[in-house]
């Protein structure tokens, strides 16, 4: 329905009960009304589909929440359709935890860090173009909160140095920065190359981790053997690619990194602000101590996840006290490995990463 024609069918309907109402009113009185109602009522009426039988009242200063949004750049790693790959998994993580996450996945096999330049940069003699769908300016394009770039061997097999391999990430770090986009890489993995180009990939690994320590993944170490090539029981078989057990690996990488599981991306837009948490000892042999700070009383559930994501359980739910609180976590019956401990009050958490030792 015309959003114009029910606008007016509204006003009509107004002014024919109102003259009623009203009778006697002067002309010059229903003019000055009109006006008033016709250009300075703040409200927008939408035809809903879901409301087909009215109209729905809007308020155009209600806020509607927004996902984050995170996009993937990236090779064959990334863009593998399985859904064993790391980032479909990613995906499919998020549906199942109930988070407000878009992965939005630009990624494509056989590319390079030049292929990802933006969009003004111009081609290099001897070196590949930019893909305008598939870089970094369109990743920008698309608002995100942060973007992962997973390009882990092809530019070390196409004989790229790593110098121009590190300038071209700075390239895209910083034009990502002065949108005010965060920007996680990859590291290397490991590939079935010569000897001469399995050393670069270790040095770009270092090199990567080193520069980007505080945003970047590790896709290398316990994927490697001591040579460099990818371990049997991770390889696809063909000497370049990693199997679903890899691609697993990679997957609680991220899963587990502070970009997604309680991370700054969550805490700053959902974090709880009024508590204070700790956990002594972290690890854990046995039995440790949660110790939360409350300003004020708060009704909150606390739940524990492994190191996928999957819930194990309720550690605690009630009330907090204004003031220090003491939860104790009898931690026997797990497996040594890590953990987080999810902090939820009024729709908003906070998580926290702890150690079991036995």
């Amino acid at each position: 329905m015309n959003l114009k024609l029910l606008k007016f069918k509204f006003q009509f309907n107004f002014w024919v009960i109102f003259v009623k109402v009203t009778k006697g009113y002067s002309i010059r009185t229903y003019f000055i009304l009109f006006l008033t109602t016709h250009f300075f009522v703040p409200v927008d009426f939408v035809y809903s589909q879901n409301h087909r039988d009215g109209i729905t009242v809007q308020n155009n200063n209600d806020e509607i929440s927004k996902p984050t949004v995170i996009v993937v750049l990236g090779s064959s790693t990334a863009a593998w359709e399985s859904p064993d790959s790391w980032v479909n998994q990613l995906k499919n993580q998020m549906v199942i935890q109930n988070k407000d996450y878009q992965i939005i996945n630009l990624a494509v096999s056989g590319i390079t860090s030049y292929h990802i330049l933006d969009s003004n940069t111009k081609a290099k003699e001897g070196r590949p173009s930019v893909l305008v769908n598939n870089n970094i300016t369109k990743a920008i394009s698309l608002n995100p909160d942060a973007v992962i770039v997973n390009l882990p061997t092809n530019d070390i097999a196409s004989g790229y140095s790593l110098k121009e391999i590190l300038n071209n990430f700075r390239t895209v770090d910083s034009v990502a920065s002065a949108s005010q986009i965060s920007v996680w890489f990859t590291s290397s993995q490991p590939r079935n190359l010569s000897l001469e180009k399995r050393l670069l990939l270790t040095e770009m690994k270092d090199s990567v981790l080193l520069e980007y320590a505080s945003t970047s993944f590790d896709f290398y170490t316990g994927l490697a053997t001591d040579n460099g090539e990818i371990k049997p029981e991770f390889s696809f078989g063909d000497g370049i690619h990693l199997n679903a057990a890899g691609h697993y690996e990679l997957f609680k990488r991220v899963w587990t990194s502070k970009l997604i599981l309680g991370g700054p991306l969550e805490t700053e837009k959902q974090s709880v602000e009024n508590i204070q948490v700790s956990f002594f000892p972290n690890p854990i042999e046995k039995n440790g101590n949660l110790s939360i700070y409350s300003k004020g009383n708060l009704s909150v559930s606390i739940n524990l996840f492994d190191i996928t994501g999957r819930t194990l359980g309720t550690v605690y739910s009630g009330n907090l006290i204004n003031g220090q609180n003491q939860i104790k976590l009898n931690t026997g019956s797990l497996a040594s490995g890590t953990y987080f401990l999810r902090i939820n009050s009024e729709g908003k958490f906070k998580s926290l990463k702890i150690g079991i030792l036995h």
